[in-house]
C-alpha cells in the first residue's frame, strides 16, 4: 500500500468516526432537517394565577405486566413500575424536550441527556444525585399514560395548543428498560 493509499484510508477512517460520534453525541443545538413543534423563542408558561405551570416527570422501573400498542412490532412495559425518582419540571416552551433540557441544564447533581436522530430528540441517560445511571434508549415514554412521540414532538399544552387547560401534561414517565 502507498502512503497516499494509507493517507486516504486513515483520512475516511476519521471521517467517518466523527460522523458517528457526532450523530450519536446529542447535541441539543444541531438543526433538525424539519420544524418540530419547539417554541422559536422558549419560555417559561405562566399561568393565570401569575405561577409556572409545571408536569411531573416519573423515572420507574420496569413493571412486571406488559402491553402492545396498535402496530407495534414489540411488547413494552406498563408505566406502574416501582419509583425510582420524580421530578417537578416547569412549562419551558412547547416541548417536553425544551422542558427537561431547560430543567437539567444548570444541575450539578442531577441530569437527563438527549440524543438525536433525523428530526427527533430521543431520552439518552440519567444520572442521579447518588451518580447512579440509567441508560435510557430503551426506555418506554408515556404522556399520562399514553404513548409519547418523542420529546421533541411530544407537546405541553396538548392536542388542543393552549396552555392551562385539561389536556395540559401532566405527567411523563420514562419506564428504564421499558421496551421488551
Amino acid at each position: 500500500m502507498t502512503n497516499k493509499a494509507i493517507r486516504l484510508l486513515f483520512a475516511t477512517f476519521v471521517a467517518v468516526f466523527t460522523l458517528t460520534a457526532a450523530s450519536c453525541g446529542g447535541n441539543v443545538f444541531e438543526p433538525l432537517k424539519e420544524k418540530d413543534e419547539r417554541s422559536s423563542l422558549p419560555d417559561f408558561v405562566i399561568g393565570d394565577d401569575g405561577e409556572p405551570l409545571w408536569f411531573t416527570l416519573d423515572l420507574r422501573e420496569r413493571s412486571a405486566s406488559s402491553s402492545r400498542e396498535e402496530n407495534d412490532g414489540f411488547s413494552h412495559s406498563d408505566v406502574d413500575g416501582a419509583l425510582i425518582r420524580s421530578w417537578t419540571i416547569p412549562y419551558y416552551g412547547n416541548t417536553v424536550f425544551e422542558s427537561v433540557f431547560e430543567f437539567f441544564k444548570n444541575s450539578e447533581s442531577e441530569k437527563i441527556t438527549f440524543y438525536s436522530r433525523g428530526n427527533y430528540y430521543y431520552f439518552k441517560n440519567c444520572v442521579l444525585a447518588d451518580g447512579t445511571e440509567y441508560d435510557l434508549q430503551t426506555a418506554y415514554i408515556s404522556s399520562d399514560g399514553k404513548y409519547a412521540k418523542t420529546a421533541n414532538y411530544e407537546k405541553l399544552a396538548g392536542n388542543d395548543g393552549v396552555f392551562g387547560t385539561s389536556d395540559d401534561l401532566k405527567i411523563l414517565t420514562i419506564v428504564y428498560r421499558g421496551w421488551l
